[in-house]
């Protein structure tokens, strides 16, 4: 799973949490940089499902920004004659 956005000079710290582990990160960049990678997880668990939320933590008045601009996630499942699948589906 991969969540991107931007950075940019605005934006400040925000929190990830995935299956209740919480991961900071800061959405601060001198400049303009588009489809970021915010958070990436990989190597889930496919076999049951998963919780993830982003939050702008907003630790800073003066960068009070988060942009998310898609999420992607790598899907596995098993189809009727047994074949894995993966499907890749980003919106």
């Amino acid at each position: 799973m991969w969540i991107y956005g931007a950075k940019r000079a605005n934006h400040g710290p925000y929190n990830v949490t995935l299956d209740g582990r919480v991961f900071t990160d800061d959405g601060f960049r001198d400049g303009e940089l588009f489809q970021q990678v915010l958070f990436a997880a990989v190597d889930l668990d496919p076999t049951r499902p998963h919780t993830i939320s982003i939050t702008n933590s907003l630790a800073d008045a003066k960068r009070p920004y988060l942009d998310i601009d898609s999420v992607r996630t790598l899907i596995t499942w098993m189809g009727f004659d047994g074949l894995k699948v993966v499907g890749d589906r980003q919106r």
